[in-house]
């Protein structure tokens, strides 16, 4: 690079302050490659418009700028992110305790077959408390009984007072 960039970050977003002349790519608002400027002409190009230069990659030689504003550009960053987000976390949580009653548990069961048919993968966590660690068998006769009820097999471990496992939605026997 030529010149000196001063920039500050705004949420992994950063305007561009300059001091001297250099070559960048720019692109326009409305996706338009102007091609290979002056840093000087893109600023002119950019308070024309009455728009912001955002730098896109500033790892290639010259760096690639983005004309825009830049408000906005951060908004559909946080919007984007939060949609991967959204789409990242499909795994719901379950717990149970060992001595569930017949209707609790068949509460639960529907809740895991409802949401097995949204397709989520869901984590069932069955917690000991206190002594109850001791009946870890009451834990495993209630992991074979979602294991007949919804017709699959899991494969369960126990970590600390809880044992765990994870359903798949299009697990089946």
């Amino acid at each position: 690079m030529l010149g000196l960039i001063r920039s500050y970050t705004l949420s992994t977003i950063r305007c561009l302050f300059v001091k001297y002349i250099m070559q960048i790519k720019l692109i326009g608002s409305d996706g338009k490659f102007f091609g290979v400027v002056n840093l000087t002409e893109a600023q002119s190009i950019a308070s024309k418009q009455s728009l912001d230069l955002i730098l896109i990659n500033d790892r290639l030689s010259p760096p690639i700028y983005r004309l825009g504003d830049n408000k906005k550009y951060l908004f559909d960053m946080k919007k984007k992110s939060k949609r991967i987000k959204r789409t990242l976390t499909k795994t719901k949580e379950i717990t149970l305790l060992p001595n569930i009653g017949n209707s609790d548990y068949l509460t639960k069961l529907r809740k895991i077959v409802s949401l097995r048919a949204k397709g989520y993968n869901i984590r069932i966590y069955i917690l000991f408390r206190g002594r109850q660690i001791v009946y870890q068998h009451l834990g495993h006769s209630l992991i074979n009984r979602i294991e007949n009820d919804l017709h699959i097999k899991v494969h369960h471990c126990l970590i600390r007072n809880k044992i765990s496992f994870l359903i798949l939605p299009n697990e089946q026997a």
